[in-house]
């Protein structure tokens, strides 16, 4: 594949030449599961995600059977247009981004004669430990580290409550710790090149998250984490992990069926489906921990500056809550963190770091006249907005029995004022974007459900 990336010539086949090796392919098929996780998400089920859901499941089908450029641009471009215009709220979706980019560049590479499988590599590898790292690092603050408002204690709850068992255990102090330790200790192990071990911790650590909070999120960092597989671990998969097998199915679908019978709400199938996957994981990698050699593949010795952007755009991204100028898409979900005036809360990053503040905060708002939907006019009042938020509550309440939809707040300290959000062509909030400037009005930049006063228990 020497021929010229570039030339008329030479564009289809580069396009859709596959790279063949054993560890490209079980990388491209889990990160083709992963996506296909994602997408089952009810969040990829809105109105307007047809055509960018089936662009991502093309590239999904594509890189399953024949791993190349165009599935991996179909799988960005999937997830780049619910991103940019259709409200997507999910640091997986920057993640799912991040390795197609990756995919993409090698690929590109390779038609140029230039492609080392080892930058692909540690392009996946970066990505994968940076999104435990930044996640880690947005939990240390005070309301995480509280067990009566973190998200560890909720989380916790939530899987007592699934599984039927005391809520009580749910308010120790020590799930905080716990969590952080768990998922601070990944990175660490997967940057001293102990990848089984990381294994091992990350199936038990994603069990519980993928019950109760994020089922999709550890498949799709599965793909990341085979990146680090090597020859040894396909050995041992091969001899000690089959051998195993006659044990690791039976245990793991008796404790998931066991779990199943205890959970308050049955799941739907393909959650049971997930969960013994997990559970199957986490006593294979057991056994692959004690059972495979120890190898560690060479680098390759010089970096490739394309991929080494994407992972230093990822790692800016995720550290732009502490500028105010986003809170979403960068592994702050779940992680407690405030950045908001007056309830700002991370025990390392001060305050003074934050460049804007951008959340809108609404004074007034009713329907037709005061009082007339008591419940929604409170909620207006109580919570922090930003401007795709109030598009869609415009999409979502205006009728004419509800008009004329006043609103009245102030956004960045200036006030503004809306007779009737229903008829209004130009809202107030065309400054609402990165420092001022509104290139995508449905880029969702802040969370859902936040309330202005602080502090508040976990937002999920």
């Amino acid at each position: 594949m020497s021929h010229d990336f570039m030339h008329p010539t030479g564009v289809l086949p580069a396009i859709f030449s596959t790279y063949d090796a054993w560890k490209y392919r079980l990388v491209t098929r889990i990160y083709a599961f992963g996506m296909l996780c994602h997408l089952w998400l009810g969040d990829a089920w809105t109105d307007g995600w047809e055509f960018p859901n089936a662009l991502a499941a093309l590239g999904l089908i594509l890189l399953s059977v024949n791993p190349c450029f165009a599935a991996w641009m179909l799988c960005f471009v999937g997830k780049l247009l619910p991103l940019l215009f259709l409200r997507d709220q999910l640091t997986q979706s920057v993640v799912l981004m991040s390795y197609a980019a990756i995919g993409m560049v090698f690929h590109v590479q390779l038609a140029r004669g230039r492609g080392q499988v080892g930058h692909f590599w540690r392009g996946l590898q970066s990505i994968t430990a940076l999104t435990y790292t930044v996640a880690t690092f947005h939990k240390l603050n005070t309301e995480f580290l509280n067990p009566v408002t973190s998200c560890a204690n909720y989380g916790m709850n939530e899987l007592f409550v699934h599984w039927s068992l005391p809520t009580e255990w749910s308010e120790w102090v020590i799930w905080p710790g716990v969590a952080l330790l768990a998922e601070g200790a990944i990175p660490v192990l997967l940057s001293l090149g102990r990848h089984r071990l990381a294994w091992v911790l990350v199936a038990f650590f994603h069990i519980p998250l993928t019950i109760t909070m994020a089922p999709a999120f550890a498949f799709v960092m599965f793909a990341g984490h085979a990146a680090f597989a090597t020859d040894a671990d396909r050995e041992a998969f091969d001899v000690w992990v089959k051998r195993s097998a006659i044990w690791i199915i039976p245990i793991s679908v008796s404790i998931t069926t066991l779990s199943v019978l205890n959970a308050n709400i049955t799941p739907d199938f393909t959650m049971i489906v997930r969960e013994w996957m997990l559970w199957a994981l986490a006593a294979g990698s057991l056994v692959h921990l004690f059972k495979a050699r120890a190898h560690r593949e060479e680098r390759p010795r010089q970096g490739n500056w394309a991929i080494r952007l994407i992972v230093g755009l990822f790692l800016l991204n995720s550290l732009t809550p502490y500028t105010g100028v986003q809170m979403q898409h960068a592994g702050a979900m779940l992680s407690n963190l405030r950045i908001d005036e007056g309830c700002w809360n991370h025990v390392i990053i001060p305050e003074s770091f934050r460049l804007t503040e951008d959340y809108i905060r609404i004074e007034e708002g009713y329907f037709g006249k005061p009082g007339r939907v008591e419940e929604y006019e409170k909620i207006m009042k109580d919570q922090l907005w930003n401007g795709p938020q109030i598009r869609q509550m415009k999409r979502n309440w205006c009728s004419d029995s509800l008009r004329p939809f006043y609103m009245r707040g102030t956004l960045r300290g200036e006030p503004f004022e809306i007779a009737d959000l229903c008829s209004a062509e130009d809202l107030p909030f065309s400054t609402d974007g990165f420092f001022g400037v509104e290139i995508f009005p449905e880029f969702l930049r802040f969370q859902k459900n936040l309330e202005r006063e602080c502090p508040q228990s976990c937002i999920h």
